[in-house]
């Protein structure tokens, strides 16, 4: 009997289907695959804004195109910017606290002043980027391309590469 109940309970755990778990987006074509925020976020951002910098906290901006974007200030702590493109983007005194920037591409990004604390920058392209002044402490740089970046202070950065 309790043989019988085991098999019975380990068949339905594991028969449960991958995309009944809940806020799973199901995804038809993972390649075209953007954050579900995405579109109402770059409704917002306006390259020639000068000033309302933009919030967007724990925000799904994945696969975003936010090329020289105008993200001054921008709050997106814990926001999920994996695979963003953000080349040549302002996001100089942004908030990216936990962010997942993994797989972005950063290059030439003007990240003066920001807080990168936490984040997880797995494979990020920081070529080129102005990292003055940046927060890195705790940040994972595991794999990222920091090629001619401007003054960088990975002091407390985790699996900063070798350049």
């Amino acid at each position: 009997m309790l043989l019988i109940l085991a098999s019975a309970l380990i068949i339905s755990c594991s028969s449960a289907p991958e995309a009944s778990k809940p806020n799973t987006p199901r995804i038809e074509n993972p390649k075209d695959y953007v954050g579900k925020d995405v579109n109402s976020f770059a409704q917002r951002v306006n390259p020639k804004q000068q000033d309302n910098a933009v919030s967007c906290q724990e925000c799904d901006l994945r696969r975003a195109s936010l090329v020289g974007a105008n993200l001054r200030g921008a709050d997106l702590s814990g926001a999920s910017l994996w695979q963003a493109n953000l080349s040549g983007a302002d996001l100089s005194g942004a908030n990216l606290r936990g962010a997942d920037l993994e797989d972005a591409l950063l290059k030439e990004a003007n990240l003066s002043g920001a807080d990168l604390s936490g984040a997880k920058l797995f494979s990020a392209n920081l070529s080129g980027a102005d990292l003055s002044g940046v927060n890195l402490s705790g940040a994972d740089l595991f794999g990222a391309h920091l090629d001619g970046v401007i003054g960088a202070d990975f002091s407390g950065a985790l699996n900063v590469p070798a350049r």
